[in-house]
């Protein structure tokens, strides 16, 4: 503002103040901790699938003569 690029009367760039962050920010720690255990909940919810045999697959993959 001093060197003048700034002119407080004017400002373009600026909105209104709708809130501060510690007005808002207990609501959305609540909304969050909230996803957080609903996403908890269908992750121990997935089961356990045997694994494909890897090894297997590599051998046959590097024996084959294209590779």
């Amino acid at each position: 503002m001093q060197a003048g690029y700034v002119d407080p009367d004017h400002l373009q760039f600026t909105k209104g103040r709708l809130a501060s962050i510690g007005d808002v920010a207990p609501h959305r720690l609540d909304e969050l901790d909230s996803l957080d255990r609903k996403h908890a909940e269908l992750f121990r919810d997935h089961a356990f699938l045997a694994p494909s045999d890897l090894a297997t697959k590599l051998r046959a993959l590097i024996t084959q003569s294209s590779f």
